[in-house]
């Protein structure tokens, strides 16, 4: 199921106690990316678009996992770009990096979970 066709009711049901991490950029600033967690991306996305003049795209996000998992990972994944951080979760990246840290198992907090079913 893409993000397209996928929706927060189909998340809450299929993953009412997941978390997922997210990547978050501002329409035409290819360079600029958030990154953090929500239970809920797509209301994560609504909630900081009210705050923000340019259209907010939800490029990806991944997970499901226990919060304190996600706020592990989204954790590591700052520390790795603490040279790129503009201010807070804004990062001075293009949002394809984020597809480094999972398709390349660069988020070293993710090892365990492989073949876990729980967390896929």
């Amino acid at each position: 199921m893409t993000m397209d066709l996928m929706s927060s009711f189909d998340l809450y049901h299929r993953h009412p106690e997941g978390c997922y991490v997210y990547f978050i950029s501002p329409d035409g600033e290819e360079d600029t990316t958030k990154i953090g967690i929500s239970k809920d991306p797509f209301k994560r996305r609504e909630a900081l678009q009210s705050a923000n003049s340019k259209l907010l795209k939800l490029h990806a996000f991944f997970g499901p996992w226990s919060v304190a998992d996600a706020r592990g990972i989204e954790k590591e994944i700052h520390e790795k770009l603490v040279t790129k951080r503009i201010r807070g979760e804004w990062f001075d990246i293009s949002h394809r990096v984020c597809w480094h840290f999972f398709d390349n198992k660069e988020c070293g907090y993710l090892g365990g979970f492989e073949d876990d079913d729980e967390h896929s």
